[in-house]
C-alpha cells in the first residue's frame, strides 16, 4: 500500500531537512554565501525606521537567508537585497532596486521575490511598505555606542524590560538627530 502515513510524511520531511542542511555546505546555497550576523538582520529594520540606505550598505552582499517554509519566491534571499528592496518600497524610490540581487538556488528554494524586476514592480504600484521589522534595539544601540548611562538619563527606571526599546523609539519624539549621528559607528559587514 502506497498511502502517505504519518510515519512516511515524517520520513519525507526529515529527508528534505537533511538535503537542506547538506547541500548548502556543498556550495548549493551559493558560493561564498553565509548566514547573516544578528546585527545584519537588525540593520534591515533599522534602515526602514530611519529610511537610510547607508545602513543597508553595511550588510554583507554575501549574507544569505534560507527558509524552507516561507512563501514561494521568498525562501532564499540576500539580506542586503531584502533591505534595499524594503527601503525602495518604503520610500517608493526605484533607485534602490539597482542594489537588489536575486538569490539563485535550485529545486524548491526560490528567491525571485527579491529581484530588481520584482522591486521595480512593487515600487511602481505606488503602495509604500508600511510594515515594521522588529529587532533587538539594545544590541543595535550598544553597537552604535550607547550605554546604560545614556538610557538612564532619559528613562529613570532603567534597567527594566523594554527600556532599550523605549529609548530607541524616543528618538523619533526627541528628533534631535543624535541617533542618526551615532549610526555611523555601527559595524560594517560589507566585506
Amino acid at each position: 500500500m502506497n498511502s502517505l502515513t504519518p510515519m512516511r510524511i515524517i520520513c519525507h520531511l526529515s529527508a528534505l531537512a537533511l538535503l537542506c542542511t547538506v547541500f548548502p555546505k556543498a556550495g548549493w546555497a551559493g558560493q561564498g554565501s553565509h548566514p547573516p550576523a544578528p546585527l545584519e538582520r537588525a540593520y534591515v529594520g533599522l534602515a526602514l525606521d530611519t529610511e537610510r540606505h547607508d545602513i543597508c550598505a553595511k550588510i554583507s552582499p554575501r549574507s544569505r537567508e534560507s527558509y524552507l517554509l516561507n512563501s514561494s519566491g521568498t525562501r532564499v534571499y540576500y539580506t542586503r537585497s531584502a533591505c534595499y528592496q524594503y527601503l525602495a518600497q518604503r520610500t517608493l524610490n526605484p533607485f534602490f532596486c539597482r542594489q537588489v540581487k536575486e538569490a539563485k538556488s535550485g529545486w524548491f528554494l526560490s528567491g525571485h521575490h527579491f529581484s530588481p524586476e520584482s522591486c521595480k514592480t512593487l515600487v511602481s504600484s505606488g503602495k509604500p511598505f508600511r510594515a515594521h521589522i522588529g529587532f533587538d534595539h539594545e544590541k543595535v544601540l550598544r553597537a552604535a555606542g550607547y550605554t546604560d548611562a545614556d538610557v538612564k538619563a532619559i528613562i529613570a527606571d532603567h534597567p527594566r524590560p523594554g527600556s532599550w526599546s523605549e529609548f530607541y523609539h524616543g528618538f523619533q519624539k526627541r528628533n534631535d538627530g543624535s541617533l542618526l549621528r551615532k549610526l555611523d559607528n555601527l559595524p560594517d559587514f560589507s566585506d
